[in-house]
């Protein structure tokens, strides 16, 4: 394995990151991004999650690993959830498996009836 030494510009803030290999560049890109980023098990269990994500969520970062999704989750999108995790359960091979999810909120009353 190889390590390299990377120099970025952050493009909002003009701050210089000098970081040996990939994972500090990694760590500071999760860490300050505006998106959430959630990553959890088959089980639907958190593995990681950024800030943003927990800001999200009301919860403070250090209580996501070992978070629920489903406990965010309204009835609907809780049997969405099970069935997307048993269809990725399917899909066998034992290797990771990669979803982008969109969501946008809305308020009470603005969804489909």
């Amino acid at each position: 394995m190889t390590t390299t030494t990377t120099t970025t510009q952050a493009p909002t803030h003009g701050v210089i990151v000098e970081t040996t290999g990939s994972n500090e560049l990694l760590a500071w890109i999760m860490d300050s991004t505006t998106d959430g980023l959630w990553v959890f098990d088959d089980q639907g269990t958190t593995t990681f999650a950024n800030p943003r994500m927990a800001e999200l969520l009301g919860r403070a970062p250090e209580e996501m690993p070992g978070f629920a999704v489903a406990d965010a989750l309204d009835v609907d999108g809780r049997a969405q959830l099970r069935a997307h995790l048993e269809d990725l359960r399917g899909w066998g091979g034992g290797a990771d498996k990669w979803s982008a999810v969109s969501c946008v909120p809305t308020a009470p009353g603005s969804g489909p009836s």
